[in-house]
């Protein structure tokens, strides 16, 4: 590790020994979000017992690193345009962007209502943009002169202020670990959306009604469908490792509450 005007920035060696540990970090947030899903608690997440989960969140995290890169490269290309009507449309798919996850991840918590209230308020915020100030009295300015002389303000602006990015990216150790917050969001989604589409149809044979999560440091995971709604909840069944157990692939897919 070193230290450039105060600001600490970790050598290629150590973000390379790094790497297993947020291997494992990522896997436990797959693993972990898959079983919530199912009702079950993080606390029994247990990365150790399938080792190819920490192999697929990294993958998953490759995965969503290139998407990001892409979806910003085509994003770059709108805010280096001269119009400023698309300058505007690029700030407001980067906001997209930027919030992707988080737009995504809530439409498994909103219904339809909420979600489309919330993209109102959104596009509102953005259109705002379109709408430079008031002419002055006495001015005869076109509305695309004056839309131009907004964004130039606006990157006036932005230039002025004391930050080099490029440089605060480079050395802050602050912004790997960001990326990597912020990817991880990613993983969590994931996860999420497997216990969705590939869970739901394992049961336990002796038990119609105990659908099969996953294995813990001891245990089978089951989780309890309520017969009538084919829904399940927070309420899971334990088994021993140890003790027989049989799965059958069921036709009928619960969800969850």
């Amino acid at each position: 590790m070193s230290s450039s005007n105060g600001k600490f920035r970790l050598s290629e060696n150590a973000w390379l020994a790094l790497v297993p540990v947020i291997a494992t970090y990522m896997a436990f947030l797959f693993q972990g979000s898959y079983f919530s899903y199912f009702g079950v608690p993080f606390s029994m997440v247990d990365v150790d017992v399938d080792v190819p989960k920490i192999i697929f969140s990294m993958t998953a995290l490759a995965l969503a690193a290139v998407l990001l890169v892409i979806l910003f490269a085509a994003v770059a290309d709108f805010l280096r345009s001269q119009n400023p009507v698309v300058q505007i449309i690029g700030k407001g798919l980067a906001g997209v962007v930027i919030f992707l996850p988080f737009i995504l991840s809530a439409t498994d918590r909103f219904s339809v209502k909420q979600l489309l209230a919330c993209g109102a308020i959104f596009l509102f915020l953005w259109l705002i943009n379109f709408w430079p100030p008031a002419q002055k009295e006495g001015e005869r300015k076109s509305y695309m002169e004056r839309l131009s002389e907004q964004e130039e303000r606006y990157t006036n602006t932005i230039k002025a202020k004391p930050l080099n990015i490029k440089q605060a990216v480079s050395t802050n150790v602050l912004a790997p670990f960001s990326l990597v917050f912020f990817l991880s969001i990613y993983v969590m989604m994931l996860g999420t959306y497997c216990a969705s589409v590939l869970g739901g149809q394992t049961y336990l044979k002796g038990n119609p009604y105990a659908l099969y999560v996953g294995r813990t440091g001891g245990a089978y995971i089951f989780t309890v469908v309520d017969p009538d709604t084919n829904t399940f909840g927070n309420n899971i069944l334990l088994l021993d490792l140890e003790s027989g157990i049989e799965l059958v692939r069921s036709d009928r897919k619960a969800s969850r509450k």
